[in-house]
């Protein structure tokens, strides 16, 4: 009888889980993400039943690997250990919880070197070697950072319309997209219990209006920050592979490789929609190796 293994990837918008053995993906399925350390565990328990329990519950996981937004701490680690201990059964002493950064590390994991960013609803980056974060910028979450992320797009485009600075038109678009005028959409921001995925959401407004010269232009002053912030803060960044992940940088992409010419910084080793592919075979591969994470 085959041993089967969980790998998730989670981000504060979208989830993508599978269950494998050491040669094949035996079963997967998608579900809403989730940041833990700014949603509340009831909800996040509702998710993983609603969704992923029905198709992994005739399944004996043996180990779980969890990588998701928002478990860069020791509190949080240990709060999804239990969690998923909890759902699956699976002995907590079994179970690997990293930030998604360390999971976005390991997809890239043939790399001896190199530097992996994420745009997706959030954003962060890290310079790693030989599997190991060594340094680290951007983040800070959805309030005080996250440049270039779908969050942020979505802050800059509420905020250019709120002041008046983009044209009517755009409020119009918008408008007719949400069927909600801008003063209850500034409202809706702060009561959403994820004010950082409702902000998310935006980016799929700003991806079909992003031949407007105003909405380009927040395209680029978001990518513009996150090199400034993050990116060239990196002494090795002309010397290594950069990896971006996620689906903003895959979706904006040729926004995001045009900021990148005009900073002269070198072009992506690879652009990645969703890492969960690189991560199953990174897993497969350290059992072959019979190398072991817990």
């Amino acid at each position: 009888m085959n041993n089967h293994y969980l790998v998730v990837d989670c981000g504060s918008t979208k989830a993508d889980w599978r269950v494998f053995d050491t040669t094949q993906v035996v079963e997967g399925v998608g579900s809403v993400g989730f940041n833990p350390s700014i949603e509340k565990p009831e909800d996040i328990k509702e998710i993983i039943a609603l969704r992923v329990v029905p198709k992994f519950q005739k399944y004996t996981l043996n180990q779980i690997f969890f990588y998701g937004a928002g478990c860069s701490s020791a509190s949080i680690q240990h709060f999804m250990q239990i969690l998923l201990h909890e759902i699956f059964q699976t002995p907590v002493s079994q179970i690997y919880v990293a930030e998604d950064l360390m999971g976005a590390v390991y997809a890239t994991a043939e790399e001896r070197a190199g530097i992996v960013a994420i745009l997706s609803t959030g954003s962060n980056s890290c310079y790693f070697e030989n599997g190991k974060i060594v340094e680290q910028w951007g983040g800070n979450g959805y309030l005080l950072g996250d440049e270039g992320s779908g969050a942020d797009m979505g802050k800059r485009l509420l905020k250019g319309l709120l002041d008046k600075k983009f044209p009517s038109e755009i409020e119009r678009e918008l408008q007719n997209y949400t069927q909600l005028p801008l003063k209850e959409l500034r409202q809706a921001v702060y009561a959403h219990k994820t004010p950082n995925r409702f902000l998310g959401s935006l980016s799929y407004f700003i991806f079909q209006l992003q031949t407007h010269p105003t909405i380009k232009q927040l395209i680029r002053n978001a990518f513009e920050d996150f090199l400034k912030t993050a990116l060239l803060n990196y002494k090795q960044h002309a010397e290594v592979p950069t990896y971006f992940i996620g689906s903003i940088a895959w979706y904006f992409q040729a926004h995001l490789l045009e900021v990148l010419q005009e900073y002269n910084y070198p072009p992506p080793r690879k652009i990645i929609h969703k890492p969960i592919e690189e991560l199953v075979a990174f897993h497969q591969k350290q059992f072959q190796m019979n190398r072991k994470l817990v």
